[in-house]
């Protein structure tokens, strides 16, 4: 839920575990890398209704709740989207 300068603003005053190397390389994929999509669930239920696939399905993997208070703080953050509690999904899809 941080942005990077709170991320790097977070472990400035804390002991590392590891060195600021690493620190710059967690931000460097968390933020910046191309590699992550950053779709959230509801994204890839948009883009599947709007594909020209026939039928399609979605499956849930990694299902995990977040805690109640965070899961507010993301709503406020994320308008638009409630499902914060899926950590991957499965699309199967036909023609």
């Amino acid at each position: 839920m941080k942005t990077e300068k709170e991320t790097r603003e977070y472990f400035a005053d804390k002991e590392l575990p590891f060195g600021q190397a690493q620190l710059d390389c967690l931000c460097q994929w968390s933020y910046h890398t191309n590699e992550l999509n950053r779709l959230f669930y509801e994204d890839y239920e948009k883009i599947m209704a709007e594909s020209p696939f026939k039928t399609y399905k979605i499956k849930l993997v990694d299902v995990s709740p977040p805690l109640p208070e965070i899961y507010e703080q993301l709503c406020l953050k994320y308008p638009g989207y409630k499902r914060f509690d899926v950590g991957g999904i499965e699309i199967s899809a036909e023609k």
